[in-house]
């Protein structure tokens, strides 16, 4: 057996996102015979953000009969819709009133509803519009996005057992009720934006189809327990760790597929560095972009030992591309951070890391383009560590374009 190198797919470009979106929901029909459901569609594409597993799925999700009544937009005003309706694309508005959504109640087998974003924010909606969803136990799809007046979840949630993507994103929601965590279809949950949200529901750990979170800007304190049981968990954009309490690092160890960008903050703590290790970052050889955090950026507290022992055991596969590094209190980084056999990192940030006193071997990363350093105020000299142990007909800093250096004192 021989090892095989691992090709990276860039996403799709918005024609060909479309193509795939429409073999899928238009189930082999030609599109431009039904243009009263093309703009629809190709509202909904946008969303996709060129990624073909969300347009093979929607499209799938969203796969009709060529009747303009199974498929509806709304926006300017009140939507026509029909008992045959299933999916429907919502054009927001700054108000999103309750006559905009007074035949909703007809479309008793819905199964998608999706937001097509105004240039408006915040927005608001009706709280009809909630009531009338909570009753669609259909739905496998539903976008909630962008309303700023939407701070809470029913518990009826729990009843749509269908629903596989949820989008609550930039909504002022402050915690989510646990009755979601009994959707065992769900897919994908997106709270990019939520930044009023405290917690996640302490039963998350049972959505074991969960493939998909984003917690990006949010106020979390911690993740729930139990983390690790998400075992098909492809992306989470962040892991935070509690003191003393919610999920350990080590959870991130069981979950094997994780790819994309990950920020792992709360790194001061972690109990010991066996716990670091137990996370095996370097197995995960889908990782692109990952953010180390100690705390917070003006913490002054720490064990330089004990958070070098920590880094060390944090060892990343040599597939990652961007790395940032932030608020560590260690006085030296580990061997691994400026290795030469990082040859694909093409920017690294290290920043607010006050107790350092040498700085790590960057020179001798050969794709290096882009390095950013800032509050390195324990640093007076930049000595010839700096630039590596290479060989002489070794080019430093071959690949470097953009340098910035901010002293802080």
């Amino acid at each position: 057996m021989r090892n095989v190198p691992t090709y990276h797919l860039d996403v799709l470009s918005d024609d060909n996102c479309w193509k795939l979106f429409a073999k899928h929901a238009f189930d082999g029909l030609s599109p431009a015979k039904h243009p009263d459901l093309m703009a629809i569609g190709e509202a909904i594409v946008k969303r996709c953000g060129g990624l073909p597993l969300a347009a093979k799925a929607l499209g799938s999700l969203l796969r009709c009969e060529p009747d303009a009544d199974e498929l509806e937009g709304s926006g300017g005003g009140s939507c026509v819709i029909t008992e045959k309706t299933r999916h429907m694309s919502n054009v927001q508005e700054r108000y999103d009133v309750r006559q905009k959504f007074q035949s909703l109640a007809k479309a008793k087998g819905l199964r998608t509803f999706l937001n097509t974003k105004s240039f408006w924010w915040p927005l608001y909606v009706s709280d009809v519009l909630m009531h009338d969803l909570m009753v669609k136990s259909n739905l496998r799809v539903l976008s909630l996005a962008n309303y700023g007046n939407i701070k809470e979840l029913p518990e009826d949630i729990g009843n749509l057992k269908h629903l596989r993507n949820l989008n609550l994103s930039k909504t002022s929601i402050k915690r989510l009720p646990n009755s979601l965590c009994a959707l065992y279809n769900m897919q994908a949950l997106k709270l990019w934006g939520c930044k009023y949200l405290v917690e996640l529901p302490r039963d998350m750990g049972r959505l074991m189809n969960m493939l998909y979170l984003d917690i990006k800007g949010t106020k979390l304190a911690r993740m729930p327990e139990g983390m690790g049981r998400l075992k098909d968990l492809q992306i989470v954009t962040d892991f935070v760790l509690g003191f003393q309490a919610g999920s350990r690092i080590n959870e991130l160890g069981k979950l094997k597929h994780l790819r994309g960008r990950l920020s792992i903050s709360g790194l001061k703590n972690v109990a010991s560095a066996m716990d670091a290790k137990d996370a095996n970052l370097k197995d995960k050889v889908d990782l692109k972009k990952l953010k180390l955090r100690w705390g917070k950026d003006n913490d002054i507290d720490g064990d330089s030992r004990h958070d070098r022992e920590v880094l060390e055991q944090l060892e990343l596969h040599t597939n990652l591309e961007h790395l940032v590094i932030q608020s560590y209190k260690g006085t030296r980084f580990p061997e691994w951070v400026g290795h030469s056999s990082f040859s694909n990192i093409v920017s690294l940030g290290l920043h607010d890391c006050k107790f350092c006193i040498s700085l790590p071997p960057l020179g001798q990363l050969s794709s290096l383009k882009s390095l950013s350093m800032s509050g390195l105020s324990g640093v007076f000299i930049v000595g010839d560590e700096f630039y590596g142990n290479g060989h002489a007909s070794t080019k430093l800093f071959q690949s470097l374009e953009m340098l910035s250096v901010q002293a802080q004192f």
